[in-house]
């Protein structure tokens, strides 16, 4: 796999590793509804949308964009986790075994190329060269979007300044690699990879299991969504292909 970097070998490999544990159960069913939401006042109607679900893992976003009637496709660069995706999913999404930054896919094919919970997971030059290949790969007038983990929420900081607790506690949740992403640092990636003027908007913090149970926290993080809106836990980015 050459030109791969040492981040995404460590990141592919850690969740090659834990891909099973990585596949039990539901991850935060209610953030990929807000979400949705989100992309349906930004996008309008999935249906018969052809859409590629970026570093898909379980494919939990594309699912559920497929419910809703788009034609979806997923890839993930971990072999072992494409695999279980494809068990795991409908026949009818496809799933590929692929690097974000190199789309096995030609140009102008999809209407929206979605990143749930991936970029945070690479270095600035993989986000810009992923983000370049999702452009190369939209139709004129499709939409990009993406979501992860907001640097700016003081929650979000606390949680990955002390990873290593939380990888001890589920390490099939944590990797060690990756780090939260700030609003400003996400238009500036967007902007260096030719989007123009991503629209951004943070949503809330959707709790672990285990976060559930630390009180303290969960108000704490409750009270600084409430009074200061950027400071929500997750940031989502959406821009068109033409920068409307």
């Amino acid at each position: 796999m050459g030109g791969t970097s040492h981040r995404i070998k460590c990141e592919r490999d850690f969740f090659d590793e834990y891909a099973r544990e990585c596949f039990k159960g539901e991850f935060a069913s209610p953030l990929v509804e807000r979400v949705l939401a989100e992309v349906r006042v930004s996008g309008s109607s999935l249906k018969e949308k052809i859409v590629l679900d970026a570093g898909c893992g379980k494919a939990l976003w594309g699912n559920a964009m497929y419910r809703e009637g788009a034609i979806v496709v997923g890839v993930d660069i971990g072999r072992k986790v494409a695999q279980l995706a494809k068990e795991y999913n409908d026949k009818r999404i496809a799933i590929v075994c692929a690097d974000v930054r190199h789309l096995p896919f030609k140009s102008e094919m999809f209407d929206i190329v979605f990143y749930g919970y991936i970029l945070h997971h690479l270095n600035e030059q993989d986000i810009i060269n992923s983000l370049r290949e999702a452009r190369r790969a939209l139709k004129k007038g499709g939409a990009c979007c993406s979501v992860d983990p907001n640097g700016k929420n003081l929650y979000i900081k606390l949680i990955h300044r002390y990873r290593k607790i939380g990888w001890v506690l589920c390490r099939h949740m944590i990797s060690l690699n990756e780090r939260a992403l700030e609003p400003h640092l996400i238009t500036k990636l967007f902007s260096e990879a030719g989007f123009r003027d991503p629209h951004i908007t943070t949503l809330p913090v959707i709790p672990s299991a285990i976060e559930q149970n630390l009180r303290f926290f969960r108000r704490f993080n409750n009270f600084l969504e409430k009074t200061l809106p950027l400071f929500g836990g997750n940031v989502l980015a959406w821009c068109l292909q033409d920068g409307q």
